[in-house]
Formats: C-alpha cells, sequence, structure tokens
C-alpha cells in the first residue's frame, strides 16, 4: 500500500470554533501548525463561483434546497475536480470562502500521495467546528471533495463530488444559525476518489482528531433526480435509524425506505468503522440512474447538471437536519442522567483529605460501544444487491446496535 504523507495543518482565517488537538499516528512524517495565512484566504471573489447563491434569505434554522443547489451549480462550472488538480484546490477555495463567511475558522490537513505512475499529488481535507452548546463529545460530518478520474472525457460530478459537499456547506449555515448541543466538526475530504476501495481523505483526517465522535456522518451522492437512499449495512444501526424515522416524520420515506433492500455503501466511513470508531452512519444513492448499483450514470459524462435536482437536494438536507438534531436531543438525554463527580476541593493543611463515609460522588459507567455487533435480524445477507461496479469486495459487516445510545 502506498503511504500517505501527512505534511502540517494550518489554520486559516478568523472564526468562532476552536481548534482539536492533533494526534500522532504511524503514517505521520512531520506536523506543523501554522497560523499564517493560507491561500485563497484573500478577499471573496466576486465572480460568479465566488458568490453565495442568492435566493433571498432562508428561514433561521431551515435548509434551504435552493442555496444548495445553487452551491451545486458553482462547483459543477469549476470543471472535472479530482485531486491534486488545479480545480480541486479552487474547490477548496470556495469552501474555505463560504464557511470563513459564516464565521466559522477553516484549517487545512495537507498531505501528499504517490500515485501510480509515481506522479506526488498534493491533497488536502478542510475542517471547520460549529460550536455547540457545552453538550460533551462532538459530531462529525464528512463528505468527499473530490470527483474520480476520467482520461476520455469530462466528468464534472454534479451528484457524485458536488451534491455532497453542496448540501454540507448549507448544513454548516443552519447549524451556525441554531447550534446543536454537541460541537459539529464539519470535513471537506480530499482523495476519496483515487484508489479503488480506499478512501485517503478519512485515512487523513483520522490523523487528526483526537477522539471518537458520538457520531460520524458520511455523506454523498444526494441529489439525484430519482433519489432513493437505501439503508448501509456498515452503518451503526440505532443512529443510523434516527436518520430514517427522521425521513418517514418528515414525509420523505418514499426517499430513505426502511423496508426492503440494505446496501453497503462504499465510502470514507468504512475507515472510521474498521478504524474501532463504530458510530457510523452513511447516507448515499448509489444507484444513480438505474436500479442496481452503481448506476448507469455513475461517472459517465451524463453525471451533470440535467440529472440531478435541487428538489433530491432538499429532501436529503432536511433529513440531515433533522436527524442530526434527532441523534443529539437524545444523546443529551442520555447524558443528563450521568452523574459525575464534583471538582476536587482545594489542599488545604487544615482541612482533612478524608471522604466521610456515605458521602462518595456515585458515578453512573459510561455507555457502552460493543465491539462485537449483532446481526439486525430483520436485514439478512441475501437482501442485499450485489455490487456490478468495478469495486473490489468486501465482507459483509455486521450491524451496530449499542445500549443507551
Amino acid at each position: 500500500m502506498r503511504p500517505l504523507s501527512v505534511q502540517r495543518v494550518r489554520r486559516c482565517g478568523q472564526g468562532t470554533s476552536g481548534r482539536h488537538a492533533a494526534r500522532g499516528a504511524l503514517l505521520v512524517v512531520g506536523l506543523a501548525v501554522a497560523l499564517a495565512g493560507c491561500a485563497g484566504t484573500s478577499a471573496p471573489d466576486t465572480g460568479r463561483e465566488g458568490r453565495p447563491p442568492e435566493d433571498g434569505t432562508p428561514p433561521p434554522g431551515q435548509f434551504s434546497a435552493d442555496r444548495a443547489f445553487g452551491h451545486l451549480r458553482s462547483l459543477v462550472a469549476l470543471g472535472p475536480r479530482p485531486a491534486g488538480s488545479d480545480a480541486a484546490a479552487q474547490t477548496r477555495d470556495y469552501v474555505r470562502r463560504h464557511l470563513e463567511a459564516l464565521g466559522l475558522t477553516v484549517e487545512e490537513q495537507e498531505a501528499t500521495y504517490e500515485d501510480t505512475d509515481g506522479t506526488i499529488l498534493p491533497l488536502a481535507n478542510l475542517e471547520a467546528v460549529v460550536p455547540g452548546e457545552g453538550g460533551r463529545g462532538r459530531f462529525v460530518v464528512a463528505t468527499p471533495l473530490d470527483t474520480a478520474r476520467a482520461e476520455t472525457f469530462a466528468l464534472v460530478g454534479a451528484n457524485e463530488g458536488a451534491s455532497g459537499v453542496a448540501l454540507l456547506l448549507e448544513v454548516a449555515r443552519v447549524l451556525v444559525e441554531e447550534p446543536l448541543p454537541y460541537d459539529v466538526t464539519l470535513l471537506f475530504l480530499d482523495g476519496e476518489r483515487i484508489e479503488a476501495g480506499r478512501y485517503l481523505g478519512s485515512e487523513l483526517a483520522l490523523q487528526t482528531l483526537a477522539e471518537p465522535p458520538r457520531l460520524m456522518l458520511w455523506i454523498d451522492q444526494v441529489a439525484d433526480a430519482d433519489l432513493v437512499i437505501h439503508r448501509d449495512l456498515w452503518s451503526h444501526r440505532v443512529l443510523r435509524e434516527s436518520f430514517f424515522r427522521a425521513a418517514e416524520r418528515l414525509g420523505r420515506g418514499a426517499a430513505f425506505p426502511r423496508t426492503g433492500a440494505f446496501d453497503q455503501i462504499p465510502g470514507g466511513h468504512r475507515v472510521w468503522f474498521q478504524h474501532g470508531w463504530r458510530r457510523v452512519v452513511a447516507l448515499a444513492d448509489i444507484r444513480y440512474g438505474s436500479d442496481e448499483p452503481p448506476g448507469a450514470l455513475w461517472r459517465t459524462a451524463e453525471d451533470d447538471l440535467a440529472h440531478v435536482s435541487a428538489g433530491s437536494l432538499g429532501i436529503a438536507g432536511r433529513v440531515v437536519v433533522a436527524g442530526l438534531r434527532d441523534v443529539a436531543a437524545h444523546l443529551a438525554r442520555v447524558d443528563a442522567h450521568i452523574v459525575r463527580p464534583p471538582a476536587p476541593a482545594p489542599k488545604s493543611a487544615s482541612v482533612s483529605e478524608e471522604v466521610p463515609a456515605g458521602t462518595e460522588a456515585v458515578v453512573e459507567p459510561p455507555v457502552p460501544d460493543p465491539a462485537t455487533p449483532a446481526p439486525e435480524a430483520s436485514a439478512p445477507n441475501p437482501s442485499v444487491p450485489k455490487t456490478t461496479a468495478p469495486r473490489p469486495p468486501v465482507p459483509n459487516p455486521p450491524e451496530m446496535d449499542v445500549d443507551g445510545e
């Protein structure tokens, strides 16, 4: 396996979010923090690709399909955006500008990757934290930044490449206006489509996050004009069902069916799962243009504006926001029942350090996250459709359950 060399983490812009400590890993060859400016942090471009979408002011805390689709159009206008390309750098500049316009601080996680032909590709994830209201732990919401490479045609990636980024930019605005109880780390992942079966942006992100999140949500391919997102077998069962119940409550059960086929969504969430961080959920429509994955339009010249819709993007966005709020509300209730020990009193020579019997603080043990999940009874493996895409085979993952969360 070719190594991914982490170069540094750079903090760009001034915002409201705090920086989380970086964590070393085996693949890290150097890690430095530069507080000087990053490329693309000058005054926002006044051209079409640099302006926020204009559809009036949406209600506070509500996802706007029009604004999200405006982002999608601007990204598609950049053309193909494979990792390491100039258009990929322009994509990062676009995302950075819009996050900073929301008052967020953007960090750039830089790395290099040696391609199969010996080419050294520069990669960079973008990370921004939307502060919560003091809850314990954090959520992570991630999406790929890049498009796949195509040698013989222009692959602009309206669905696979632009839709997840567009959705997450609009989710960022919603969460800034109405924060969750928990901090939410937004990750825009570079290099997720370079090497089949490997997700370099997710590998890089794992090296810079200090601890497992309460929820890791991975989003991709959410603008298919005929949107149907099936349940993912790699996802944490209880957390996944929160999003599908939210869709049902919003009247969007047809786009997020809770019965029928399961999918094995290929994506960066598998990196987190295999790392042992099991509270992952993947949302993606991997049947783009037909009933069997990956779909007739997947990675073709027809992955363009004609085959995506603002309506689908709006459905997915509203379900994501509602699901995040539902999970946060549930975890806040769980946290409220955990009694924490009081802060220790300052030591004093005149005060005995002995604790009277019966007055010790009672601490409820942490909610367990079982390492060996049990399969879901209603989802036997034969119901999983076989993937026809040229992707490496993977084992059927067991589904996750957890007591209390």
